[in-house]
């Protein structure tokens, strides 16, 4: 076995509800939210936990998905390496494959927001200082036509203290709103919800995904083959 490197096997059976249901790419069983809609069989083997958000996120029809990598301290600092995850779920619903996920790799934990689902890392949890657990009292949009515009309305509208955002678009078409431009207000909201409200305007099935250090974070926002990236620096 490779050093710092696990691998975890989980198996979970899950019932076939009706013959038909193996036929069919999603198989509604009375489901009160898209996260109970099954879907074929899951497999992942021996890749990280992001490489299956991904692949989750590819089957979840109407879910939108915000993933979390646990920061370095400073920006040269080496990324620590996934462990390797071994998944394989029977038709499940996306819920079981979350579940079966952060058990496989259990720094990270996962709630839903509405239509959106966050994967984020454990020790980030009740940690007020952590930018995507920051409130905002108010969140105004107004007029905007991407969704970085989105972002840097985030920052602008936090409390001290401040946040500079650098952004780059990389490749096309990701990250693209409809051309109506788009207002809105959301109270009380953390920025982890802002993210998801920006990207929900996007369209069905994006992802976005938070990576970097402390002093160095970038957002991803996903969206078909191509991502736009948009970088935020933090002074101190």
């Amino acid at each position: 076995m490779k050093s710092q490197v696990s691998s975890i096997l989980i198996v979970l059976g899950l019932l076939l509800i009706s013959p038909a249901t193996s036929a069919q790419k999603l198989s509604k069983v009375g489901a009160a939210s898209p996260l109970d809609t099954r879907m074929p069989d899951f497999t992942l083997d021996d890749k990280s936990i992001l490489t299956g958000v991904k692949m989750l996120e590819k089957e979840s029809l109407g879910i939108h998905f915000g993933f979390e990598e646990i920061l370095t301290h400073k920006f040269s600092d080496p990324k620590a390496p996934y462990p390797k995850i071994t998944v394989r779920l029977e038709h499940p619903t996306a819920r079981d494959v979350l579940d079966a996920l952060c058990a496989a790799d259990p720094r990270y934990m996962w709630s839903d927001d509405g239509n959106a689902t966050n994967i984020y890392p454990r020790a980030t949890v009740g940690d007020p200082s952590y930018l995507l657990n920051r409130e905002l009292e108010v969140f105004q949009v107004q007029d905007i036509t991407q969704i970085d515009q989105g972002l840097l309305a985030i920052v602008r509208q936090l409390p001290p203290p401040v946040e500079q955002v650098a952004h780059v678009q990389i490749g096309g078409g990701s990250g693209e709103y409809p051309p109506v431009p788009w207002t809105a207000v959301f109270n009380n909201i953390t920025v982890r919800q802002a993210l998801n409200r920006l990207v929900a305007h996007v369209g069905p099935n994006a992802l976005w995904v938070f990576y970097g250090s402390q002093e160095f974070r970038e957002f991803a926002f996903c969206q078909g083959p191509a991502p736009h990236k948009i970088r935020v620096n933090v002074e101190h």
